[in-house]
């Protein structure tokens, strides 16, 4: 059994070297044949007689490879893109808390004019009730502004909101 996987891989090998020398025997046969079909002139200018080296050139191409290499060193996307997801995930909660905000205050102002139209109505119908007066009533005064259990919590919130930011600028910050 041994011996025949032995003659097998044998049998592989010289395989694998004849369609090494096939591979080699096209290549030559393709070069030659463009070489004929190229014009004189450009096969002159192409070939090299002789080789010239210059032994102190090697330092220099060094260094200015180096330098080069340095200056035109590929960026990594990956890292960028991370940083800019980050970003964008970041500035897309800011743009939705503005457009909250925005209807937030279109909708206080339409509530504040059915307010106004229900006060009229009251006091054209000559109906008596109770005046109870709004938070924004109350704020007149800066100090009793601040007692308004829902201003406390728009405060509270908001307070908590630019630690969270801070935080997570200063994160972003190391992670650079």
């Amino acid at each position: 059994m041994n011996l025949l996987i032995g003659l097998a891989i044998g049998d592989l090998m010289q395989i694998q070297q004849n369609a090494r020398l096939k591979r080699l025997a096209m290549q030559v046969q393709r070069h030659t044949n463009l070489e004929r079909k190229l014009p004189k002139r450009l096969i002159r200018c192409w070939t090299q007689n002789e080789l010239i080296i210059y032994l102190n050139k090697g330092i220099c191409n060094r260094a200015t490879s180096m330098i080069k290499q340095w200056i035109a060193k590929p960026i990594n996307t990956k890292d960028i893109l991370d940083v800019n997801e980050e970003y964008t995930s970041e500035n897309e909660l800011f743009t939705e808390m503005y457009a909250q905000k925005h209807r937030q205050k279109i909708m206080q102002n339409q509530l504040d004019k059915i307010t106004d139209l229900v006060k009229l109505i009251v006091q054209k119908m000559e109906i008596s009730t109770e005046i109870t007066t709004d938070d924004r009533s109350k704020c007149d005064n800066h100090g009793e502004c601040k007692r308004t259990p829902k201003l406390r919590q728009a405060i509270n919130a908001a307070c908590q909101f630019s630690h969270l930011r801070s935080t997570a600028k200063d994160n972003i910050s190391h992670h650079s």
